[in-house]
């Protein structure tokens, strides 16, 4: 949820892994980006600005760069419940890479799929969310949005609790 990284005396124990990193993958719960309401925990998470704008100061601080040049994927967990605000193209699983010339499965970054969800997302979230897109913009170089569930399917809840849904 990003605490770690709005809490001075938190950023400052962490701060200094942050900044050493290669790459930063950042976890969003819907709720953050106003994609649905943010599940009780008993604490409410920062708002996913105050995250992004501490580890940009963590890093002006030792590097003095105006754009970071680290990777950040900010990634949407929970992605079966934002299903509905994707276009009809971009909400089936991305295929898996084939090789062009035998049609197999091969392990790799299927691309052209991924480019049509992120497309979306970022329509969404430009739209939904326009200081924050444009903070990332601004400060990051690199950065790119990406969703995911766990369940890889939806859920309902029953009796307070979660339980996946077939499709």
């Amino acid at each position: 949820a990003g605490e770690n990284c709005v809490r001075h005396q938190e950023m400052a124990k962490f701060g200094r892994f942050i900044i050493k990193s290669d790459g930063i993958i950042m976890l969003l719960d819907p709720g953050q980006l106003g994609f649905g309401e943010l599940e009780d925990s008993g604490e409410k998470p920062p708002e996913a600005q105050e995250v992004f704008n501490a580890i940009y100061k963590a890093f002006q601080e030792v590097k003095s760069e105006n754009v970071l040049t680290v990777p950040m994927a900010v990634c949407i967990s929970k992605s079966d419940k934002v299903k509905h605000i994707l276009p009809t193209e971009s909400r089936c699983d991305i295929k898996h890479a084939q090789n062009p010339r035998t049609g197999s499965r091969i392990k790799a970054f299927n691309a052209s799929e991924y480019n049509i969800l992120q497309k979306s997302l970022t329509e969404q979230i430009e739209g939904n969310c326009p200081a924050l897109h444009a903070l990332l913009c601004n400060n990051y170089k690199y950065f790119n949005y990406f969703a995911f569930s766990a369940t890889g399917c939806a859920v309902e809840k029953r009796d307070g609790k979660s339980y996946p849904v077939e499709p």
